[in-house]
Formats: structure tokens, C-alpha cells, sequence
């Protein structure tokens, strides 16, 4: 293993990186102008117990920082060096992503519709769309249906401003009690769904790294 190697866990605003670090040891912020990078280690771990400790350092970010854009499971790279580069090359795209969540955090929302007649289809689009007026323009909400054995479900990301998180879950329970349906809200979480940023490797040999797919987690 390389002795030098560090794994990128997410990119802030230079301005609050030491507020982003958090506590995990040996975890630390690199500065490219007004973008920073969080890193941490490269641990000989099983693949759990790294995507926890991952979860954990982006966690530590998103409440230090307001603006936190995360990387999925960490991305290795060679050294401190890589990470500057990899950073001074993509700086005006970090920027645009930064900006663009800035204040915002990602809620998630899982509903099992069930195919049986007495599901209130008006209900429950009235009751999403009290939701959806929650997020934030003009980025979309993102919202799939995926069949399932008795009907189907809807999986949902929605992008708020941080100080509409407790209303969102007032509305999450408003759904429930109105439809009647099986619901189930996350977050707050950094805006993985939100970040379809692909960087440009600083050197030809290196790949490129999609930060997100915009699925919904």
C-alpha cells in the first residue's frame, strides 16, 4: 500500500475547511484557492466498515461547512500533491457545485403505493406536492417509481434549504397520516443526488470520477 496515498471524501469552501474536519483522526483539509478538499487515510479495512467511515468524515463536513460536496465512498489517490492538482484543474467546476448547494442538504423519501383501489391518488399527489414546494429552484426534485410485488414505490430526493428540514418531516407525517400509506423520510445527508460533477484528471493517466449518478439514494 501506498504510504503516501489519501482518500478524498468531499470539497468545501476554503473559508470554513477547519470548521469541516470534524473529528475523525488524521482527517484533513488541502486549500486550492477557495476550494478545499477534505482527505483522510487509506485503511486496510473491509468495504463496510470503510463506507462508514466515510459516511461519518462527509457527516462531520456537512455540519461544519454550508456547502459540502461529497465524493461516493471516497476516491484514493497517490498523494496530497494528486489532490491539489486534481482540485487546481477542476476549480471552476467545484465552485459552480459549491455554490449551487450552498445551504442546502439532501432529504430522502420512500412511498409503497399498493395497487388496490382504495389508495386516494389525489391524496397523495396533493400531499407530494406540499414536498415538493419545500425544495430548492431551480434544481428538481428527483423522483422514481419502481414496480414492487403489490404495487410499486416511489423513491424521492429533494435538495432544501436547511432550515426547511423540520418541515419537510412535518410533511412527511402529514403524508402518512392523510394516505394512510407506508412511508419512510431520511436525512438530512450531504447532496450526493444533487452533484453531477465529472472531473477532469489532472494528468492523462489519471481517470476521470463521477461525483454522482443523480439517483436517488
Amino acid at each position: 500500500m501506498n504510504p503516501s496515498a489519501v482518500l478524498l471524501h468531499a470539497a468545501v469552501f476554503t473559508a470554513e475547511a477547519s470548521d469541516g474536519v470534524g473529528r475523525a483522526l488524521f482527517v484533513r483539509s488541502i486549500a486550492s484557492g477557495p476550494a478545499a478538499a477534505i482527505v483522510g487515510p487509506v485503511r486496510r479495512e473491509g468495504a463496510t466498515r470503510a463506507a462508514l467511515r466515510h459516511a461519518r468524515i462527509v457527516a462531520d463536513a456537512l455540519e461544519g461547512c454550508s456547502s459540502v460536496v461529497p465524493f461516493r465512498a471516497g476516491m484514493e489517490l497517490p498523494s496530497e500533491q494528486d489532490v491539489l492538482a486534481l482540485f487546481t484543474e477542476n476549480r471552476d467546476e467545484l465552485l459552480r457545485c459549491l455554490r449551487a448547494v450552498s445551504g442546502r442538504v439532501e432529504m430522502g423519501l420512500k412511498v409503497r403505493i399498493p395497487s388496490s383501489p382504495g389508495v386516494d391518488a389525489v391524496r397523495l399527489d396533493v400531499a407530494l406536492e406540499r414536498i415538493r414546494s419545500l425544495a430548492s429552484m431551480p434544481i428538481k426534485p428527483l423522483e422514481l417509481r419502481r414496480p414492487a410485488a403489490d404495487g410499486h414505490v416511489l423513491e424521492a430526493c429533494y435538495l432544501l434549504p436547511r432550515d426547511r428540514i423540520e418541515p419537510f418531516w412535518v410533511q412527511v407525517d402529514a403524508l402518512r397520516i392523510e394516505t394512510g400509506l407506508r412511508v419512510l423520510g431520511t436525512g438530512p445527508w450531504a447532496p450526493y443526488s444533487f452533484c453531477d460533477l465529472a472531473l477532469r484528471p489532472a494528468s492523462p493517466a489519471a481517470p476521470g470520477v463521477l461525483l454522482s449518478d443523480r439517483s436517488p439514494s
